[in-house]
């Protein structure tokens, strides 16, 4: 699931996952925070491919629920809020053994 552009309304969005989410494989809604009220992990277990904005507790949390995951993309706007350095080590101690990008 790609989205580009405006904010997605985030009801919507839920109740697709809610349907759709243990099929999808790549979830990117560009640089939207995805709301507490929508668990990405729960539900989208299955997901290889997925990008976010800069949260280390969201971060650690999907590499545990999702098991299945290739690939991560982290958008970072302010450094001084988190750095590479700690993205890293995030990656290092908490990506499932199928990760590699």
């Amino acid at each position: 699931l790609r989205h580009v552009g405006i904010y997605p309304n985030l009801e919507n969005l839920g109740y697709f996952l809610e349907i759709n989410g243990k099929n999808l494989l790549e979830f990117d809604i560009g640089a939207f925070h995805i709301l507490p009220e929508i668990d990405l992990a729960k539900l989208c277990p299955n997901l290889k491919i997925y990008s976010m904005v800069d949260d280390v507790d969201d971060m650690r949390i999907i590499f545990k629920s999702c098991q299945q995951l290739e690939s991560i993309t982290v958008l970072v706007y302010e450094l001084l809020l988190i750095s590479e350095k700690k993205i890293l080590e995030i990656v290092v101690s908490n990506s499932p053994k199928e990760f590699y990008e």
